[in-house]
């Protein structure tokens, strides 16, 4: 089962877990014995990349776990140019963001060279794994998840935050069925000294990433971000990629601003393929934006999902306010109270006594103290929509039972 998707620029292996080993084979004894102090249990490896991977975990709290999912990041085995760049931006923005579909931080630690990134255990894998072992997903499902994206995307970019490696990897499925959008590797802030900037770093996939990157240019990258919802949007009920270019960048761009989109399953609605080509428009300009997509006849579809959680309307405020608060200043998303310092003389060092010669003088770093989630319970998992749909199963239940009641005494009186 995957749980992160992918780290920078490194891609997760998809293998078996018993192939990758255990935390027993990888982390050194002092690692794995001051983990356990703080009640950190890490088992085996369910994503490698070259400089990170990402082990199941279980956090013991007296008689009560809680099964996490851990990303181990030795910047040592990382390029310079990544830890100073792209690490640090990933571990700003994890520690800044919280919405109901990001995959939830717990927790962040930090000791020598390794930083320990504790996050909530996607149980049902990730989107591309779901789709490939499921020989159908419904336009509901599909309409229900992009949703759930697109909301998270809104969050984002009203925070000045753009992910720039959207694709069905990246995106994990709950117990509940619920998407949570995750790896943050590639993210970065876009307000600078109180103005909004252009990206000009290519970032992400190529099958998932909007012409306008491709071809070298400044952009925004809110509506790449779109363009690559499109593209998972698309993956969901077609399973396969809209634009393939066999590995050519040219021809693959050339697809991309033809709009040679072929749906293959074509029991999707018009409303699905509007809004599909929407968000796969060439044109920057004309390309549907986070709100204007959840504004669509497609999502409208189902009113259930115009209806904002609890969780999903306090992220977006709080999003609200950081934006006026940013763009309302001369500081930058870096420099604001909210953004915690990565160095580890944030917290006070806490020494680690290793078993016989081994010990070690490295400290350990709290970048991010616990913070369990209302929503990262499995039991709590489930959001208003399908909150909604049981409710309103039952009011039917109970109208039929109410028929077949008044049937009943009808023929009684009779």
């Amino acid at each position: 089962m995957s749980t992160s998707g992918t780290t920078g620029k490194t891609k997760e292996k998809k293998e078996k877990s018993g192939n990758n080993g255990t935390a027993a084979d990888n982390l050194t004894r002092s690692d794995i014995q001051i983990l356990s102090s703080r009640g950190y249990s890490l088992a085996q490896v369910v994503g490698e990349g070259s400089y990170a991977k990402v082990y199941q975990c279980r956090k013991s709290e007296g008689s009560n776990s809680l099964y996490l999912a851990c990303k181990v990041i030795d910047s040592q085995k990382a390029p310079v140019n990544f830890v100073k760049k792209f690490l640090t931006r990933e571990i700003d923005i994890l520690t800044r963001i919280q919405h109901p579909h990001i995959i939830h931080l717990f927790s962040m630690l930090h000791k020598g060279s390794r930083y320990f990134i504790f996050m909530r255990l996607a149980e049902k894998g990730d989107l591309l794994e779901f789709i490939l072992k499921k020989n159908h997903i419904g336009e509901g499902r599909a309409r229900t998840w992009s949703t759930q994206l697109g909301l998270a995307l809104e969050y984002l970019h009203t925070m000045g935050i753009v992910h720039r490696d959207i694709k069905t990897e990246n995106i994990l499925i709950t117990a509940a069925y619920n998407a949570k959008l995750s790896d943050f590797g590639f993210a970065r802030n876009i307000y600078e000294n109180g103005m909004e900037v252009l990206c000009q770093t290519h970032c992400g996939s190529m099958p998932y990433t909007a012409p306008e990157v491709l071809r070298g240019k400044k952009y925004d990258a809110r509506k790449s971000d779109m363009w690559s919802l499109g593209v998972v949007t698309y993956v969901m009920l077609n399973k396969r990629l809209p634009f393939n270019g066999s590995g050519n960048q040219e021809a693959m761009i050339q697809r991309q601003l033809e709009k040679k989109v072929h749906f293959e399953n074509k029991d999707t609605s018009p409303q699905y393929r509007v809004v599909v080509m929407a968000l796969l428009e060439p044109d920057v300009v004309k390309r549907f934006n986070a709100t204007a997509f959840l504004n669509s006849t497609w999502v409208r579809m189902d009113e259930r999902l115009t209806v904002r959680s609890k969780h999903e309307k306090e992220a977006f405020s709080r999003a609200l306010g950081h934006r006026e608060k940013i763009l309302g200043s001369q500081s930058t998303p870096n420099t604001a109270p909210t953004s915690p310092s990565v160095s580890t003389s944030t917290s006070a060092p806490k020494r680690e006594s290793g078993g016989g010669s081994s010990s070690t003088t490295d400290p350990l770093a709290v970048i991010r103290q616990e913070q369990p989630s209302s929503y990262s319970s499995v039991l709590r998992d489930i959001g208003a929509v399908q909150e909604q749909d049981f409710n309103l199963t039952m009011r039917g239940l109970s109208k039929k039972k109410e028929a077949v009641t008044s049937k009943t005494a009808t023929r009684h009186a009779k």
